[in-house]
């Protein structure tokens, strides 16, 4: 009993650093969230205060309806990679990461195709028949953006969201920049969509400079395939 308690009684103390650890984190994250996402906001309004002057109101409607399929595709085909390397036992394992990275990839080109495919019916159905050449368009995005590098998992994993942030907000300004010029010097719907892709390939590109010497190539390891999946 005595052995019992006093083996409590030394563990308690890494216990409670390990708590306060997790704490600091989570303050950390949760303030690194908030500031992202205001300064997310106020480029987004700045964005369209400047796109509604240089654009017809006709364009964003358009996109409305691409986005709008474009993220239902996403949201039907969710397979939870994310969630997965985040709370999965393996999270950290190569193996996994590499198998979650492939599954993402194949997911992106069969989103791509599908958007490709369907994108006349989907674009009448919304009444919008001249939606269809921007959808296969930006049908595209979807299959880069299966690139993205695992390392924004792990990260969030281990609860390190500064970099992530960053990126996410460096990434969105080159969207916009890339729209606002486009729209400038030729005002059109397409320069909405090529700063959609212009915000994903950058997005894709800057998530392979999260975390130094981390790597993802393509691998398939069954167990960690089935886990992911299910």
């Amino acid at each position: 009993m005595s052995e019992t308690t006093s083996t409590s009684e030394e563990a308690a103390p890494g216990r409670r650093a390990n708590t306060r650890h997790l704490a600091r984190l989570a303050l950390r994250g949760s303030l690194f969230t908030l500031v992202g996402r205001g300064a997310g906001d106020a480029l987004r309004f700045g964005s369209n205060l400047l796109l509604t002057r240089l654009l017809f109101p006709e364009a964003f409607g358009l996109m409305a309806i691409v986005n709008a399929v474009a993220a239902g595709a996403r949201m039907t085909t969710d397979l939870g990679v994310r969630g997965s390397v985040v709370q999965n036992s393996r999270g950290d394992e190569p193996a996994f990461l590499n198998t979650a990275w492939t599954i993402q990839i194949i997911r992106g080109f069969t989103i791509a195709s599908l958007l490709f495919i369907g994108a006349g019916p989907l674009a009448a159905a919304f009444g919008k028949p001249e939606a269809s050449v921007l959808i296969r368009v930006v049908a595209g995005c979807a299959a880069i953006e299966g690139f993205t590098s695992t390392a924004a998992f792990t990260l969030l994993r281990k609860v390190r969201l500064g970099r992530q942030t960053l990126r996410d907000l460096v990434a969105m300004a080159i969207s916009v920049a890339v729209m606002v010029i486009w729209a400038f010097v030729s005002p059109s719907v397409w320069a909405l969509v090529a700063g959609t892709i212009a915000g994903s390939v950058a997005k894709v590109a800057l998530s392979h400079r999260l975390l130094p010497g981390y790597r993802n190539w393509f691998a398939y390891d069954r167990a960690a395939a089935r886990s992911i999946v299910r």
